[in-house]
């Protein structure tokens, strides 16, 4: 998917978009968290990502986050076969490296390399065979 989107490649992204709010619910999480994986700083470009995706602006940013996100998922399918674990994880605390005691959804709200090491960190727990 281009940064400026052909209607074609908005088509796409919103179902990416959709997969991911989907993804979101299964993993409750709330407004601010999911505006903090998403690099969101409003309520508005929240709104209009979950209800109205043909309307965002795709930018390299939010791309390779979404990307990010969907890999994490993907990890996790892989490496649990128990649901709670799938969309549990990562709001459960973590006494491993390199989490030492945080749940991994605060590590990957913290900043843009917070969701790389959560996604490096389950990358390397898989074998990291992307």
């Amino acid at each position: 998917m281009k940064a400026q989107a052909s209607t074609t490649d908005k088509g796409q992204f919103a179902h990416v978009a959709s997969a991911i709010h989907k993804l979101f619910e299964k993993w409750q999480l709330n407004q601010k968290q999911r505006m903090q994986l998403l690099g969101f700083t409003s309520t508005s470009m929240l709104h209009r990502f979950e209800n109205e995706p043909e309307k965002v602006s795709v930018r390299p940013d939010l791309e390779t986050r979404l990307g990010l996100l969907l890999n994490i998922h993907q990890a996790l399918r892989m490496l649990f076969s128990n649901p709670d674990n799938v969309y549990g994880y990562l709001s459960m605390d973590n006494n491993n490296a390199p989490f030492n005691g945080q749940k991994p959804i605060e590590i990957a709200c913290r900043d843009f390399m917070g969701l790389v090491r959560v996604h490096d960190t389950l990358d390397g727990m898989r074998g990291g065979l992307w």
